[in-house]
């Protein structure tokens, strides 16, 4: 058995990584899982506490397990208490995003039923993946994006958006991190990108940092919209909270699946306000 602390994820998210974890042939206590409670179907009853999740006795077995993998850098004192209260190893990794963070996640997970090989289906999923960014390349390649939200979630999109051969041009997180401002050198040192960096901002700054830095592109929540309108540039609706728009709760980006998707409707937003119904690029 092993713990998964998932950190700040939408529902889709907690189930992707589920999944994940069942074709590794794993068992997991996720703490905690918002899959079925906050995305629940309709069946014409009427609960006022969910019955779905993470169960009380399961939290207590959480002290019996092999390791806790915690998926967030600022989420972590769950992981530490069990580690120092029960001698249960912790490890915390970068939210799956992308490929590079997905292949660190299921490599975690192979060393612990030790094998050398993954499921073939996550083989396909990671070859569509690597399809899907090879095709859209020609959309996203030197794309400048700003990018802000929650520091786990930003540092994840900073590392796939670096993938896909965009620039961030702008990264901002409204908590003040000294492991954010690290995640992020580390991710942009190996590129020539010097992003604009605001650790422990509000909204204003990063329009403020848009307006002087400028981007092609907003990537966060719904808050960003008037500076998407200001500006006159897209905004990519993701992490929390999507108040504007159907569906949030159905929201993937994590894992090659999550990803591919991130990948498909990232793009999509780009043609939608770059190109013209013949797929000709818009001349400013």
């Amino acid at each position: 058995m092993i713990n998964i602390i998932p950190g700040n994820l939408s529902p889709a998210d907690v189930e992707e990584v589920k999944e994940i974890i069942k074709l590794m042939e794993l068992n997991s206590i996720i703490l905690t899982d918002t899959s079925e409670s906050l995305n629940a179907p309709l069946t014409g009853s009427v609960e006022f506490l969910p019955s779905r999740g993470t169960t009380l006795d399961e939290i207590r077995r959480a002290a019996n397990s092999k390791i806790t993998l915690t998926l967030s850098k600022h989420a972590d004192s769950g992981g530490k208490l069990l580690n120092k209260r029960f001698g249960v190893p912790h490890t915390i990794l970068s939210l799956p995003v992308g490929l590079k963070n997905t292949d660190r996640f299921i490599e975690t997970l192979s060393s612990l039923k030790y094998v050398e090989t993954i499921p073939s289906i996550l083989e396909r999923d990671r070859g569509r993946l690597l399809d899907g960014m090879v095709d859209s390349q020609t959309y996203t390649h030197g794309r400048k994006v700003a990018i802000y939200g929650d520091p786990d979630l930003v540092s994840g999109l900073v590392s796939f958006v670096v993938e896909m051969g965009m620039e961030p041009s702008i990264i901002a997180t409204g908590t003040k991190s000294n492991q954010f401002q690290e995640d992020i050198s580390k991710i942009t040192s190996k590129t020539s990108h010097d992003p604009v960096v605001v650790n422990g901002g509000d909204l204003y700054d990063l329009h403020q940092q848009v307006k002087k830095t400028g981007a092609d592109l907003l990537m966060g929540n719904s808050y960003g919209g008037r500076i998407a309108v200001a500006e006159n540039i897209p905004l990519f609706r993701v992490g929390f909270p999507i108040f504007d728009r159907v569906g949030a709760q159905r929201i993937c980006i994590l894992g090659y699946k999550g990803g591919l998707s991130l990948l498909d409707q990232l793009t999509n937003t780009i043609i939608q306000h770059y190109y013209d119904e013949t797929g000709y690029e818009l001349l400013n």
